[in-house]
């Protein structure tokens, strides 16, 4: 394999433990950057095969199965749902030959393939299909039962089962009606409300664009952007003790011009001086954009900086997307093929509904956390004593390895030989290499999971996500155990995780109650594996270059973000708060880790 290539990247950022004040009932703000982070996996169950469709049928599937609502689900209806989860498994995961008694994670789905099946699910039948619902039932025949259960208690309880996400839902409603925040945009905005200049929930993307570029097309393409995703123009605040977002409140997006910049370098660093500063949530400024012109050359830079709290991996597909459509309207007259997105008041609306009628299972879930993260202690980084706070102007230090081409390959084919899943490999490797370093032996390793698993949250620009924690021992471990072992014992507790993932993280941290501190509880690092679709932005008569830009502020003490390459290389970035991690600690951790992941196991 070729050498590795090491990378040590210094930025300034304004970042200060909030959590020595932030309230006891809320501690969302270890929120994780982007996008699904874990596959669970699931024992392999049989060999049948059964014959679906042909996948150019789907949709009419799809509607089929959305109009079966007897109250009794007949032979035919439970055969029409096996059918419909067997498309939904083989439009994902590209296959017409899906077998209904095999593990969908054994097949080679992972959390974001499984999140878009339940996705496509939720949108065909009109209710919410958690991707707990799948872990807990791997399966296509268990799915489908599953389902059809779930089915009979939605029409039971009165609840609509037809299509949903209009985009009408909006009209006519007042611009000051409130819509209730989730429990990790309540964590966003208090810690906005604590520290304003924490940059922790700042979001950045910047690419270079060569090409002519129609500066009034762009001005007007972000316009509609903004206009046409509600969480980037509205208002975030407390309203009568609740946290809320007010829609339709602010009308344009800010776009800042700079002066031609002398190099391309230039006009990075232009881009990133000229958007740091806050974001005033209570006043609607969720996101800004800035542009920078290499002089006598057709190269800009653009960079978008938004807020974790209307903001999360999957919504920057959907940004270039929806931007390089406008754009082409805009500059061509081209026709925008984007279909309506639900507005906020609808999704809230449904997950209202779904908590109404999951509200056993959540009580089954919370108390599978209380027992499951109990007594987990915090990870103690060994090296030269307390850390002095963090003031403004300490260095974020963030370290990154670039593992060769092939590399993700070898990692999948491990997978595939322990009938397992690229993250729970991973996950092995890291936590070994994190419980040598740092002599502990038992902790808790946060990853951040998606929350997009109905059709409403399709296509949207928001904050569909939250956090989860794995309590990791030292009895499973590997090295105590060999590899087949404890990449058994992770898979299997990540699926029991994913089978109670319905929890937000606050109501996991009320359900286990830890003892309060100044440090985060149940974990202090975060493991996140970035695998989710980032196509490039497509503006019509240029050509793009995504840029890797390290974060501004860190969600956690230490954070570990593996991002594959298509190529199946990957760069991992080893970031660290030096207020809370000894700087020889966190150098001598990324070159084991490092080490770790470029030698797999056999």
């Amino acid at each position: 394999m070729m050498p590795l290539e090491y990378c040590t990247v210094r930025v300034i950022v304004v970042c200060p433990n909030f959590h020595a004040c932030t309230p006891a009932w809320i501690f969302t703000s270890q929120v994780a950057r982007n996008g699904w982070l874990v596959e669970p996996r699931s024992r392999l169950v049989g060999s049948g095969k059964h014959s679906g469709p042909a996948r150019g049928n789907r949709r009419s599937i799809c509607f089929r199965g959305m109009r079966v609502q007897s109250t009794q689900w007949s032979d035919s209806a439970a055969g029409e749902m096996l059918t419909l989860v067997l498309e939904s498994f083989g439009e994902v995961l590209d296959d017409d030959d899906i077998p209904d008694d095999v593990a969908f994670t054994v097949l080679g789905g992972s959390s974001l393939d499984g999140s878009v099946a339940c996705a496509l699910l939720g949108s065909a039948l009109g209710f919410s299909v958690p991707l707990s619902l799948l872990a807990a039932n791997p399966t296509a025949r268990e799915f489908a039962g599953a389902l059809a259960l779930l089915g009979e208690r939605s029409e039971r309880a009165g609840l609509d089962m037809g299509q949903s996400g209009s985009g009408r839902e909006n009209e006519g409603k007042s611009p000051e009606e409130s819509v209730p925040l989730t429990e990790a945009q309540i964590g966003f905005l208090t810690q906005q409300l604590i520290d304003a200049s924490d940059r922790s929930a700042h979001l950045q993307f910047a690419w270079v664009l060569t090409g002519p570029l129609d500066m009034e097309a762009l001005r007007g393409a972000l316009h509609d952007v903004h206009q046409r995703h509600e969480p980037l123009g509205s208002r975030y605040l407390i309203q009568r003790r609740d946290a809320v977002a007010r829609p339709h409140t602010t009308d344009m997006v800010t776009l800042t011009c700079l002066p031609d910049a002398g190099s391309e370098q230039s006009a990075i660093d232009a881009t990133r001086d000229a958007l740091d500063g806050d974001l005033d949530l209570s006043a609607g400024q969720v996101w800004r954009v800035a542009l920078a012109r290499v002089k006598d050359r057709d190269v800009h830079v653009l960079r978008v900086m938004a807020h974790h709290i209307a903001f999360d991996g999957m919504s920057e597909a959907v940004l270039v997307k929806d931007l390089g459509a406008f754009y082409a309207v805009r500059r061509d007259g081209a026709k925008a093929a984007l279909g309506p997105v639900a507005g906020m008041s609808e999704r809230a609306r449904a997950r209202e509904r779904h908590q109404r009628l999951n509200a056993a299972n959540l009580d089954r879930q919370r108390a599978y956390w209380a027992t499951e993260l109990a007594d987990t202690p915090p990870l103690v980084f060994p090296g030269e004593g307390p850390m002095a706070p963090a003031t403004p102007g300490t260095l974020l230090v963030c370290r990154t390895t670039v593992l060769p081409a092939g590399w993700l390959d070898e990692v999948d084919a491990l997978a595939a030989r322990h009938r397992t899943t690229r993250f729970a490999v991973l996950l092995t490797l890291y936590d070994r290499v994190l419980a040598e370093s740092s002599g502990s032996a038992v902790h808790g390793v946060g990853f951040p999971v998606a929350r997009r698993w109905d059709g409403l949250s399709a296509g949207v620009i928001d904050c569909c996500m939250d956090t989860l924690c794995l309590r990791m021992p030292a009895d499973t471990r590997y090295g105590v155990r060999d590899f087949a072992d404890a990449v058994r014992a992770t898979t299997d507790r990540l699926t029991a995780a994913f089978a109670a993932a319905d929890v937000a993280f606050a109501d996991i941290v009320r359900a286990v109650n830890p003892r309060r501190g100044s440090r985060a509880p149940l974990y202090q690092n975060m493991l996140a594996l970035q695998d989710y679709d980032r196509p490039g932005l497509a503006l019509a008569g240029t050509e793009s270059r995504r840029l890797d830009e390290p974060y501004l502020g860190l969600p956690s003490e230490l954070h570990v973000e593996i991002v594959p390459h298509p190529d199946g290389a990957a760069r991992v970035a080893v970031s660290h708060r030096p207020d809370a991690v000894p700087e020889r600690f966190a150098a001598s951790f990324h070159t084991a880790l490092a080490a770790r992941l470029h030698s797999l196991p056999a």
